[in-house]
């Protein structure tokens, strides 16, 4: 067997297999954060964005950042104010393929980097965005490859049900019980099932399911299971920053005034 490298597109192929086997946005977005790394040796970190359009949460696996910087990169301030962010908004494609004079934002010393940003589509508009970098120039080529990562990954998101975060995360709408009782519900058991598991009476099952539809905005199991699915990218991160394995974790905390009286 040959040890000669594979040639870029047949590793984007491998690289489009290995996303397709994750479950999770978590799980997606540290694919791309490790096969970046590993193909074109750029630093990367993936956010996924709120229905307001603000970071809810990063995954990043840039060694050279402080923790401070990282949450100053989800917060409100870092969306109104970045430009790549207002580029983004302003047209959803590739922007800071010049050379930005980002590195005093992002903690690194004012020396000038090679940066790209890209937006990662939903049918609404914005729904993340991936951002690159590194001190060597970043060819033509190069960028069209993270281009064609940026696609697969809206792919992805599309074929998984995953849009924009509500900007009052699921269990911060409802009780620990009714949280319970609908994860319970999205699983496929029924009344009586939940009933069982958490030894509280049918009436009780009804009346929190009934709860849970209204304040969620749905009106049956299957689209309760859809919007779960859509937050748990997320739901298992504690607010601030989480290592895992090879990436870090930076939750944003909710939006101040964004979260109504939970369901009990």
């Amino acid at each position: 067997m040959s040890d000669a490298p594979l040639p870029i597109d047949r590793k984007m192929r491998q690289f489009a297999k290995t996303l397709d086997d994750a479950d999770r946005f978590i799980d997606a977005a540290t694919i791309v954060c490790d096969e970046s790394k590993r193909l074109f040796g750029v630093a990367c970190v993936v956010m996924l964005h709120r229905s307001s359009g603000s970071p809810s949460v990063a995954v990043d696996n840039i060694a050279a950042i402080t923790d401070r910087h990282r949450l100053a990169c989800v917060s409100l301030q870092a969306w109104t104010g970045d430009p790549a962010f207002r580029a983004l908004r302003k047209q959803l494609g590739p922007v800071g393929t010049e050379r930005l004079n980002v590195g005093a934002f992002i903690g690194l010393s004012s020396a000038e980097l090679q940066n790209i940003a890209l937006p990662i589509i939903e049918p609404g508009g914005l729904l993340g965005s991936l951002g690159y970098g590194r001190r060597a120039p970043l060819s033509s080529t190069l960028e069209r490859d993270l281009c064609v990562i940026a696609s697969y990954l809206s792919v992805w998101c599309a074929r998984r049900g995953v849009s924009a975060v509500a900007d009052a995360p699921t269990h911060e709408r409802l009780g620990s019980r009714a949280q319970e009782v609908a994860l319970l519900a999205a699983r496929g058991l029924t009344n009586a099932e939940i009933h069982d598991a958490l030894d509280i009476s049918i009436n009780t099952v009804k009346g929190r399911l009934k709860e849970v539809f209204v304040r969620l905005g749905v009106s049956n199991r299957t689209e309760l299971a859809n919007v779960l699915q859509r937050t748990a990218p997320y739901d298992d991160v504690s607010t601030g920053v989480t290592r895992r394995g090879s990436v870090t974790i930076t939750r944003a905390a909710v939006t101040p005034g964004a979260v109504s009286k939970p369901v009990w």
